[in-house]
């Protein structure tokens, strides 16, 4: 009898060792999905990204806040409104049947693939909107990450930031590179064009 009662706790031990690993392996593959960072920072979502057609698309407004932007949303046109600081908000969307987005009140062309609406949330196909705010997105495939950078803090980081102040007579030319990133403040006079397109050519690997 002894017996038989301890085989019968060790085959309940064992169920319960089994239903709790299997719901601890479920849990996981919930989670186990794509991550975003901004800047190493992992961003946490309520509504998890998702892969359509190749494109990411993400909950824009945690995105958006988290790099100091303002987001709003027009429930009557169904628009998002994303702003950087300073920049007032310029309703001129109308409806279209689809979701519009507009970064500092200009609209985003998305070409293949369209904002959703899942779980009340907007998600959006992030690269279009990060580098329209100057940043730059990379895909990891193997751990399904999207990463987020500022363009100049990267540089920044690896000090590849260099200034330089281009001779053009009483003008002022001065010139930034910093990786591909590249700024080109006042050329000079018109006489100083060709100088000034002469000396920044071998720097340029960006757009200006």
């Amino acid at each position: 009898m002894k017996k038989s009662c301890l085989a019968f706790t060790i085959v309940l031990l064992l169920l319960a060792i089994t239903i709790n690993t299997a719901d601890i392996t479920r849990a996981e593959s919930q989670n186990d999905g794509i991550s975003v960072f901004v800047d190493d920072a992992r961003i946490t979502f309520d509504q998890p990204p998702v892969n359509v057609n190749g494109r990411v698309l993400v909950p824009i407004r945690y995105v958006a806040e988290h790099i100091g932007c303002s987001v709003e949303w027009d429930e009557k046109t169904q628009t998002v409104y994303i702003n950087t600081p300073g920049v007032p908000i310029n309703k001129t969307a109308t409806g279209t049947g689809n979701i519009n987005v507009y970064v500092n009140n200009e609209r985003i062309v998305f070409e293949d693939q369209q904002p959703v609406n899942i779980g009340g949330r907007t998600l959006i196909p992030i690269r279009f909107v990060a580098e329209r705010l100057g940043y730059n997105v990379s895909w990891k495939n193997d751990t399904q990450t999207v990463g987020i950078t500022s363009v100049i803090k990267t540089d920044l980081s690896l000090g590849q930031m260099k200034i330089h102040f281009i001779d053009v007579g009483q003008g002022e030319a001065i010139f930034i590179d910093c990786g591909e990133f590249e700024m080109l403040i006042d050329a000079g006079d018109a006489m100083n064009g060709r100088a000034v397109v002469d000396y920044i050519r071998e720097f340029v690997d960006g757009p200006i």
